[in-house]
């Protein structure tokens, strides 16, 4: 009987521990199938990897072909914004230099009728930017200058228009880029130019030292160009609203116009520190005052000391003082704005037409 016990027992134990085998095996060779497939995979993997970098990159026609695309969508927009860009755009006018002398007399006379007539006060013989040109009436302008020099006449009257038209209170400066050759002997034609002295006789001294006109280029455009610009320095008297104005005027209107820097100053506050009626009965106060203090030096003498004190004069009822009226009770505002000094450079664009 404890034999067969122990039969049936070590029976049992045997068929577990086949079990436990055919199951160890079982999963032994499965593990063993997954790692060879991943190795496969990874094989495949590097070697496509490495056929990505011995490859040759260019060219490639699937990235032509999306590149093509790309650059017809690119060159339509750019065209797009280019027309856009253009419209109201100032072109150069190549005409004669006495025919464009006629115009600048033209423009100039009707540039200082326009400022009478909106209030705006020039200096007296305001030249507009082209004091070259107008304080000596016999200069002309060279020939290939002529198509930029119309582009900047009217693109100052356009400028002093949009002034005249905000209602600035005056305009003392207007500069623009002189791009012209200096003239030979004229000191100070050019703000941007060398001021050392040269030799002209000497060709290696005017080589070395001579002055170069850093807005020669103003307006030119060349064969690639984007665009080209024209910049102008103006200096004016406004109040605020008519600042706000003219800056409302350059970012609407057209030819496209870039503000680069805009400075303004104020000479008197705009905040009074006391009433017109006080600083009145100040003042007078102070000037009876120095006046009773003035002693006749005949009358020092005649009398023969010092002068008797004066017998208190009677005194009389105060009057009632009249309300103030509101303008005059005011400590700001608008109607006591004062002009304010502005400081403005600008860029006027120019685009090539397609």
């Amino acid at each position: 009987m404890p034999s067969n016990k122990t039969t049936i027992i070590l029976g049992v134990a045997a068929i577990v521990v086949l079990l436990l085998l055919g199951a160890s095996g079982f999963l032994l060779f499965r593990g063993i199938s997954e790692l060879n497939k991943s190795g496969s995979r990874l094989k495949g993997s590097l070697q496509a990897l490495g056929g990505l970098y011995n490859a040759n990159p260019f060219p490639s026609p699937a990235n032509v072909t999306v590149e093509s695309e790309s650059l017809k969508i690119i060159n339509h927009w750019h065209h797009e914004l280019n027309v856009a860009l253009c419209k109201g755009q100032i072109d150069p006018d190549s005409q004669s230099p006495s025919k464009f002398m006629n115009l600048l007399d033209d423009k100039r006379r009707e540039l200082d009728e326009g400022s009478q007539r909106n209030g705006t006060t020039l200096p007296g013989n305001f030249q507009f930017g082209f004091d070259r040109y107008l304080a000596t009436k016999g200069t002309l302008p060279d020939p290939a200058d002529v198509g930029r020099l119309t582009q900047q006449l009217r693109m100052v009257e356009m400028l002093c228009n949009g002034l005249f038209e905000s209602r600035v209170t005056s305009i003392s400066l207007l500069k623009r880029d002189e791009f012209e050759a200096p003239i030979p002997g004229a000191s100070g034609a050019s703000d941007r130019s060398s001021r050392r002295r040269f030799n002209q006789n000497d060709p290696s001294t005017s080589a070395a030292v001579a002055p170069v006109n850093e807005s020669a280029g103003a307006g030119l455009l060349n064969p690639g160009d984007l665009y080209t610009t024209f910049s102008f320095r103006i200096e004016f008297t406004a109040r605020e609203q008519a600042l706000m104005a003219f800056l409302n005027r350059l970012a609407k209107q057209e030819p496209f116009t870039v503000v680069k820097t805009v400075r303004t100053e104020k000479s008197v506050p705009d905040v009074r520190t006391e009433l017109p009626a006080e600083k009145r009965q100040r003042d007078r106060a102070k000037a009876a005052a120095q006046e009773a203090a003035v002693v006749d030096p005949l009358k020092l003498l005649l009398g023969g000391g010092a002068p008797a004190e004066p017998a208190p004069e009677p005194v009389e009822p105060a009057k009632p003082e009249k309300p103030l009226l509101r303008r005059d009770r005011r400590m700001c505002g608008f109607d006591l704005e004062q002009p304010m000094r502005v400081k403005i450079e600008l860029d006027v664009y120019a685009f090539p037409a397609d």
